[in-house]
């Protein structure tokens, strides 16, 4: 038996060290086969755009900081920790390596290469604080040094650090930490300027400072400054495409010849994946020749591609020690086969991706659509959709196919799938005056229906309010002083001050929330982007300061009742704490129970008429937007007007005290915010420390 027992223990192990090999032979095969797309704030699996190929770590490479691969596949690198150029055979072999001299210098730590198409090898000598420029036989043929122009004085150094030559001759080169833009010079070596300087973008803390503090401390703060350049690159049409490593927004762009960023049009866009450990920070941007734009991102690693309408197209790549991770890339170039080659400078390595089935796919359907011929991509894009279904561009580009071809139902599914509200917009309206053309009898017949509705709810509530308060019920009342708040606001809080209704208070607050997320589910698909601060928008500079006040449009398995019953209960908590504390100070004469109940009817306006304008946005279209933006903007500032007027009227305050009372109750309500924050913490920091100390006594 005990041979038994010893036999079957041995079987166990050798099956859990199988199953073990078996499930480490797994593991990368799977991470190799699946990526994923973020979309907002989730993440969509998607079969791997790129896999593994191969090394190439023949030749010792120190802190390698640059890569260019030339038209006939032969491989440069800045070879910046052993100061020289190496160049490469498309296997790796060692063919040459340039060193200088130049001007009677050797190179030093040279972070950035570039190659023509007839040899001649532009090279930035970081370490040399110069640019130098060799033949193909390696002979020195220029050397650019510091600057001797007016637009480059003060103590900024001359630190090139990447560079790229258009077909004139004339070199961009970044420059480390230069906020001015991009150096220019023309190919004699004479400094021509600045090129695509970044924007100042808009900060908070600034205007913060700018408005508190004191001319001493305004000086000890240094100036906002653009963020710099951290890498170039140059496709075949003559645009220079920069990366920008600081930035929080359009770190990619593709600069004219004029230096106007073509590719973000004005936009603001975030490029690549807000993590916890911070911002992507994007080293290096590669173009192929179909005008797909790899950027990398050396802080996690991360291949992301976008085509030429800033679509993500897929994604690939990872910090680690595997063979298709990375430990710090900083360098990016694609070839004439598509294939993807990242520098490692780290561990002085070049790794080769090619493209998978799924990308090759991808990149055709998506250089058709580009080109606006959606009838030839939808066969590529439904073979992706095989491979993937949650493939939102895909969907777009299906829809888009679809919209062309007069199939509206079919494009407007695709466009809700893809949440293209543009794309879905333009199929609702065609299909709106379809609709209206073929059967426009039925439609006045629903016309007429909903006049006759309109006029026998008028007609009932005026019943309602003809009636006497005193043989009013409790329903009848609470109708009456809700539509009274609406057409006479001032004597119908005296009324509520009177009266004292809590319980009907409670059930305006508990109808508001019942109205937020009935708007939520009903508000048009098309309609859900529409932005309520457009129009200021428009007339900013910063338009990214105002985005993300919408309509809103949720599927009901996303909407959450209690969070949306947060978004109305605590505003309407805050402003009756925050205003009964002030208005006591200040020699109100309302009570709690006043306030509570004038600022619950308060928000009459809204449960009345929030919920029809909501379901008017399933006839509306994108271009009707601004109307319902405007009803939405009324019935806000009517909300607001009431609330001010509640302080007035409740308080028996003139009108320029009512107004410092309600800003200084909003100030309140933004100490609360900070003190509820605080307590929340502290609290937090003393459970933990009870726990730590209940497990150190169990221990004991």
């Amino acid at each position: 038996m005990g041979r038994r027992l010893t036999g079957n223990l041995r079987f166990l192990i050798a099956t859990a060290v199988a199953g073990l090999a078996v499930l480490a032979l797994a593991i990368p095969a799977f991470g190799q086969r699946f990526s994923f797309i973020p979309e907002g704030e989730d993440r969509i699996p998607c079969p791997q755009g790129y896999v593994y190929e191969r090394e190439i770590s023949t030749v010792d490479l120190s802190s390698p900081e640059d890569l260019f691969i030339d038209a006939r596949g032969r491989l440069y690198v800045a070879d910046t920790g052993n100061n020289r150029i190496a160049r490469m055979d498309a296997s790796g072999a060692l063919l040459e390596e340039i060193r200088g001299p130049a001007a009677g210098r050797m190179l030093s730590a040279p972070q950035g290469v570039f190659v023509t198409g007839d040899g001649t090898i532009y090279v930035a000598d970081t370490g040399n604080y110069r640019i130098v420029v060799f033949g193909p036989d390696g002979s020195t043929r220029l050397v650019i040094e510091r600057p001797r122009s007016h637009l480059f004085r003060g103590e900024m150094a001359f630190t090139p650090t990447k560079l790229v030559v258009d077909r004139r001759g004339f070199i961009y080169a970044t420059n480390k930490d230069d906020y001015r833009g991009i150096l220019v010079f023309d190919g004699e070596g004479k400094f021509r300027g600045f090129f695509g300087s970044n924007p100042v973008g808009f900060n908070w803390r600034a205007l913060f400072i700018r408005l508190f503090a004191t001319k001493a401390q305004k000086e000890r703060i240094a100036r906002d400054l653009p963020p710099p350049h951290s890498n170039v690159t140059i496709d075949d049409q003559g645009y220079i495409y920069s990366s920008t490593y600081y930035d929080t927004k359009n770190q990619i762009k593709k600069l004219s010849p004029a230096g106007v960023d073509v590719y973000n049009k004005g936009l603001v866009i975030r490029y690549g994946e807000r993590r916890r450990a911070g911002n992507p920070a994007f080293v290096d941007v590669a173009v192929d020749d179909q005008g797909i734009i790899s950027a990398l991102d050396s802080g996690t690693g991360q291949v992301y591609q976008y085509d030429q309408d800033r679509h993500l197209l897929l994604l690939f790549g990872t910090k680690g020690d595997g063979k298709s991770q990375f430990k710090q890339p900083s360098s990016i170039f694609v070839d004439s086969a598509r294939k993807i080659y990242v520098l490692d400078k780290d561990i002085g390595v070049i790794k080769v991706f090619r493209p998978t089935h799924f990308a090759t796919l991808v990149h055709t359907a998506s250089q058709l659509y580009y080109d606006g011929r959606y009838a030839d991509a939808e066969a590529p894009w439904r073979e992706v959709i095989r491979l993937n279904s949650n493939y939102s561009l895909a969907h777009t580009g299906i829809g888009k196919a679809a919209l062309k071809r007069g199939d509206l139902e079919t494009a407007m599914a695709h466009f809700r799938y893809a949440k293209d509200y543009l794309g879905y917009s333009s199929a609702f309206a065609k299909l709106r005056y379809r609709y209206l053309r073929e059967h426009f009898g039925s439609f006045m017949g629903w016309v007429g229906i909903l006049i006759a509705l309109f006029v026998a709810a008028r007609w009932a509530i005026g019943r309602v309010m003809a009636r006497p308060r005193e043989k009013s019920g409790w329903v009848a009342r609470f109708i009456q002083l809700t539509f009274n708040m609406i057409t006479s606001p001032f004597e119908t809080f005296l009324a509520l001050k009177a009266e004292a209704p809590v319980a009907m208070a409670l059930v305006m607050v508990g109808l508001a929330v019942a109205a937020r997320v009935f708007t939520l589910r009903v508000t048009g698909f098309q309609l859900a982007q529409a932005n309520l601060f457009e129009a200021l928008s428009r007339l900013s500079r910063y338009q990214w300061t105002f985005t993300g006040f919408y309509l809103g449009h949720l599927d009901p398995a996303e909407i959450s009742i209690v969070a949306e019953a947060v978004k109305v209960l605590l505003p309407w908590a805050l402003w009756v704490i925050a205003n009964y504390g002030v208005s006591t100070i200040h020699g109100g004469e309302g009570f709690f129970r006043d306030i509570l109940v004038g600022s619950a009817f308060s928000m009459a306006p809204y449960v009345v008429f929030a919920p029809p304008l909501a379901l008017l946005t399933n006839v509306g279209s994108w271009d009707e937007r601004g109307l319902f933006v405007a009803l939405w903007w009324v019935i806000a500032l009517w909300v607001v007007f009431l609330v001010f007027n509640q302080v007035r009227v409740m308080h028996n305050y003139e009108f320029r005290e009512a107004c410092w009372v309600s800003l200084v109750t909003i100030f309140g309500m933004l100490v609360l915010i900070g003190a509820g924050g605080l307590a929340y913490s502290l609290t937090g920091q003393m459970v933990t420390f009870a726990r730590e100390v209940a497990v150190e006594l169990s221990i004991r």
